[in-house]
């Protein structure tokens, strides 16, 4: 018996005499109790060894997961768009190495800006009418316009994604420069106006040539 349970028995027997005398059951008892506590060492060394065991493995899958959040941090960072994380009151709470140099801001500087600070089109009463449509849709995409620190504008192309974490509300934005593509855009549509003017004059020619030649014959 080990501190009030039973672990087990340990039998003694004699041939030689009818019973066993006092010395000899104090013998016994103390080699009980030795074998008892023997017992309780080796199987509180056990519990040990898996509670040991148990230690290990939640450090190596901790080890596991901080290296993944580790590699995911670093490609949010470096992407090559701009990514930033805003709270439900339009407070900046996070913007990636690319968002940064876009417009000209540290990202110390940044975090605790609000929307409307980056974005003039986007003051504070339409940020609460976006948020609503932001959080009863959950995603949205539209183009805007930022300003960099020096004052200068830049399209881009917003992926807003409403997300919940605990008690927590945040939009996580993608933003991706579409400058070159709206300049591109625009001299399409140059471009198209200028044929339509060309073949209109082409075609103003053509009619005329074709009265001179009509009033000849």
């Amino acid at each position: 018996i080990s501190k009030g349970e039973v672990l087990g028995t340990l039998s003694f027997g004699t041939r030689t005499r009818p019973c066993f005398s006092e010395d000899d059951l104090d013998l016994m008892k103390a080699v009980a109790d030795q074998v008892a506590i023997a017992m309780e060492r080796k199987r509180a060394e056990e519990e040990i060894e898996a509670t040991n065991s148990r230690l290990r493995d939640e450090i190596q899958q901790h080890q596991r997961t901080m290296e993944v959040l580790q590699r995911t941090q670093y490609a949010v960072d470096n992407a090559g768009i701009g990514i930033y994380w805003i709270g439900h009151d339009s407070r900046i709470l996070y913007v990636n190495n690319r968002g940064t140099q876009w417009l000209g801001y540290s990202r110390e500087e940044l975090t605790g800006m609000s929307v409307s600070d980056i974005n003039p089109g986007h003051p504070p009463d339409i940020w609460i009418a976006h948020w609503k449509e932001l959080t009863r849709k959950g995603t949205l995409l539209f183009e805007t316009q930022l300003q960099r620190r020096d004052g200068s504008l830049f399209t881009v192309e917003i992926s807003a994604n409403y997300l919940r974490f605990v008690d927590m509300e945040y939009n996580c934005a993608f933003v991706r420069d579409i400058t070159e593509r709206k300049q591109a855009e625009e001299r399409i549509r140059n471009a198209l106006r200028e044929n339509e003017v060309l073949m209109n004059e082409i075609h103003h020619r053509v009619k005329n040539n074709m009265q001179v030649i009509s009033g000849m014959l």
